[in-house]
């Protein structure tokens, strides 16, 4: 019915002699073929979507193919079983990738080591004592929580050792290391501990908050790619429509939109595969080359830095190559405010609610005989938040003026 539609109005088109550009009129000879093309680019829409899509698998293969192979005749990694993984991948394994299939606590290790050598020595070795006294006094607020939650009930309250000495104000901690040498041993222990691995692990939290914004960042990027592919295939007929019209071109922009949709995944998983060859397969050197401000950093440490920095950069590699492709995308856009959009319009109704009262209620305040009122509504007689306003008050101001 469309396509009727569009041909009547090439029929008028032609019958006004209406122009494409200033040089050049619209005609039965300039017509009929893109009629003919615009036929079969709907026809073949689905087709053309559903060999881009394994053009991607393909692609996907040969990144992971190509990347796999060393100068040394051998490989980095076993090709087949990253292929396998790579087309059956989950959201899980999108988690996985972005740690470069390496274990959060030995990021945080191995960030935290190569962010405290950036520092000075001093500030380094200062940086660690503050996390031996953290530690300290974490252990004692987990003991005296311990005592005072669960002594009755494990006995720890009563027993001759006494957990109690461990939650000692600190005037009492010297008498305690002189009166009970293990005790003393007991808190050089826990420095040692909080001297070693404090920073780390304070690293490794703040590095796993990253880790999971961008995991929920690439995730969302994914999956509007995704929904955007679908969206191209329904209504590719209906663009495909206007390649009937002369001097119209939106079969390029359908394909290019297609294209865009799907670089996407090749892209992160080339991405991923960087990063993983970067920390796990070059060489450890401490010869590694730099650039000026860059040394001090141990090449292991080093390596984990680019490589966990190339992954965070996925967000712009793709905005950058769709920029360098030309492609316009589709107007959509999907975020965590696609799907929470309703919990925001409510709070932002409650707000607009207790504003509008706030300010009836201090309309109400200026008015002679309003407190009165305002205190009816709200139930409350004596107090009136209103009340401390500078030079607030209607029954104020009427008994002011009534002296």
């Amino acid at each position: 019915m469309l396509l009727v539609l569009v041909l009547i109005a090439i029929g008028f088109m032609i019958m006004f002699r209406m122009k494409m550009n200033p040089q050049t009129v619209i005609s039965v000879e300039n017509a009929l073929p893109r009629i003919v093309i615009a036929l079969i680019l709907i026809t073949f829409s689905f087709a053309i979507a559903g060999f881009m899509i394994d053009i991607m698998y393909i692609l996907i293969g040969l990144i992971v193919s190509i990347l796999s192979n060393n100068s040394a005749g051998g490989t980095y990694y076993d090709a087949t079983r990253f292929k396998n993984e790579y087309m059956m991948s989950s959201g899980w394994d999108l988690y996985r990738d972005i740690r470069a299939r390496f274990g959060l606590q030995s990021i945080g290790m191995a960030l935290g080591s190569a962010f405290t050598q950036i520092v000075p020595v001093s500030v380094y070795l200062a940086l660690r004592t503050v996390g031996g006294v953290i530690f300290i006094f974490l252990m004692k607020w987990i003991l005296e929580f311990a005592v005072n939650k669960g002594g009755d009930l494990f006995g720890l309250a009563n027993s001759e050792i006494g957990l109690a000495t461990a939650v000692l104000g600190p005037g009492n901690i010297i008498k305690s290391i002189v009166e009970i040498p293990m005790f003393g041993f007991f808190l050089i222990f826990l420095f040692m501990i909080g001297f070693i691995y404090v920073i780390p692990w304070i690293v490794a939290i703040l590095i796993g908050f990253s880790i999971l914004f961008l995991f929920f960042r690439l995730f969302l990027i994914l999956f509007t790619s995704y929904l955007k592919l679908i969206i191209n295939v329904i209504i590719s007929p209906l663009l495909l429509l206007f390649e009937a019209v002369p001097g119209k071109s939106a079969f390029k922009y359908w394909f290019m939109n297609l294209v865009s949709n799907l670089i996407v995944f090749p892209i992160m998983i080339f991405v991923f595969i960087l990063a993983y060859l970067i920390i796990f397969n070059t060489a450890s050197s401490d010869m590694t080359a730099r650039l000026p401000y860059l040394y001090g950093i141990d090449s292991n440490s080093f390596r984990l830095m680019i490589g966990l920095g190339i992954i965070f950069l996925i967000p712009d590699f793709v905005k950058t190559i769709k920029e360098v492709l030309g492609i316009k995308e589709l107007p959509f856009a999907i975020g965590f405010g696609t799907y929470f959009g309703g919990v925001a319009a409510g709070v932002g109704g409650v707000t607009g609610l207790l504003g509008q009262y706030g300010s009836i209620a201090l309309a109400l305040n200026y008015i002679p005989g309003g407190k009165k009122l305002l205190s009816k509504i709200t139930g409350d007689k004596e107090n009136n938040p209103f009340d401390r306003v500078q030079g607030g008050g209607g029954d104020t101001a009427t008994s002011t003026t009534t002296r």
